[in-house]
Order: C-alpha cells, then structure tokens, then sequence
C-alpha cells in the first residue's frame, strides 16, 4: 500500500478547503420533560411550552456527549502478539451545562420541580417537617430527552442533531452568593442519560422574518423545534 505523499496546496485554495470551519458558539438546546413534570410544573404556575423556548436559550455552555471502546485483551492468537478487541461502547451516561438564571427565577423551577417529581416530593409543605420521608418513582416517568443541535451561524445546510435518551437532571450544582462585584447568577446541571443518537440533518426556515438585517433570531428558530424535537410549521428539515 502506497504511503502519503507530499502534495502542495495552493494559498487560494486554503479558504475552501481548511478556513470554513465549524464555530464552538452557535447551538440549541432542547429539554423534553415527561408528562408528570410538566404537569406538575404547570400546577406550579410554570407553562412549560410557552416558557421554554425563551428558557433554552439562556443555556451559556454544554458540551457535546461523550462515548469510548471498551475491549479486552487477547493474548497469544498470533505468535508474540497482544490485542485488544472491543467489547461493547460505553457511554459517559453525565453531561454537564451552565444556564444564565432568569429574574423570575423560571429556570430554578423547572430543575427543581422536575427532580421533586422524581423524589415523589409534590407538597413543599409537607416536607418542611423534619420526619417527612420520601419514595422514588418509577424511572419511565421521570425520563425525559435532551436534544443539542450543532449549526452554523447562517442556520442553512448541515447540522448535528445529537439526542440524549433517556435523560433527567441528576444533579443541580450549588450557586455561590456574595457581596463581591455583581455578575450574571448562573445555574450548573449535571444530566444522567443512557446513551446518546447523534443524526446528520439539514435545516432550512421557510419564515424569513427569523433573520433581522441578517443576523439570526435564535428565538424565533427556537420555536421551529416542537416538544418532541420534531419542527413546527415554518421550519423544513429532512435528514441528510
């Protein structure tokens, strides 16, 4: 088999071929609660549909899931040789995002009302009492799904579209307050899922108005995205 050979590139052909690179600050997010908790949300005066979308955005960091080999060693079926052969793909099952917080505090409510509805805790009040004691629901119905789709700022072509399955909010990390100088109050999550689809798809708004003097209304392309991850009318997608 032939090696690589050297191969010179022209300066004019650099653009194309290396500069048009993938940018690390343009993402959305999705977060698609079960049934129970959005309706406790809704009994807790939270509408979860008309809030969410607005809710999404304020989503400052998450990084892109993760999955490794694992294999095991086989010894000796070539005379002096090691392998290692996959036994299965293991997947990190934990991924982590930092949300700006609302001055209603809406982004508080929904993890912490979702992760009551898990711990089967409905009535604040009737935890305040120190004896008060709790059981676990089902997982099924606090398992809901976490999409994150990668575009590029023009918002047309290809797209990665990865879905979590399976995901709830394991954990809501502690925020520190102080009479330093003021900064944006963030909250941290740590979500549990058990494995992760990543698809190619290509994205294209029929609604024009979602661009403004040609910078991208990431609200309103926000909205192109049903509950089930599925777009809305106004919003073409189909898997490339």
């Amino acid at each position: 088999m032939a090696g690589v050979s050297p191969n010179g590139v022209r300066i004019s052909d650099l653009k194309s071929r290396m500069l048009d690179l993938a940018q690390t600050s343009v993402y959305q997010i999705r977060m698609v609660p079960p049934p129970g908790v959005i309706s406790l949300l809704s009994s807790r005066g939270l509408d979860f549909f008309v809030d969410s979308p607005d809710l999404e955005l304020l989503c400052r960091q998450v990084n892109l899931p993760e999955s490794s080999l694992q294999t095991v060693t086989i010894r000796n079926n070539y005379a002096g040789v090691t392998e290692k052969m996959v036994n299965r793909r293991d997947f990190s099952g934990v991924l982590s995002c930092n949300f700006y917080v609302d001055r209603d505090y809406k982004i508080i409510d929904i993890f912490d009302t979702w992760q009551d509805f898990i711990t089967n805790q409905i009535d604040p009040n009737e935890y305040k009492n120190t004896a008060a004691n709790y059981r676990m629901t089902y997982p099924d119905s606090y398992r809901g799904q976490l999409y994150i789709t990668k575009f590029e700022k023009d918002a047309y072509g290809r797209a990665l579209q990865y879905t979590l399955i399976g995901a709830y909010p394991s954990r809501i990390q502690s925020i520190d307050l102080n009479y330093n100088q003021s900064q944006i109050m963030e909250l941290r999550i740590d979500w549990t899922f058990i494995r992760y689809v990543r698809e190619k798809i290509r994205y294209r708004p029929e609604d024009p108005s979602i661009f403004d003097n040609g910078v991208l209304d990431f609200a309103k392309l926000n909205r192109g995205l049903s509950t089930d991850g599925n777009t809305r009318p106004g919003t073409v997608r189909s898997v490339s």
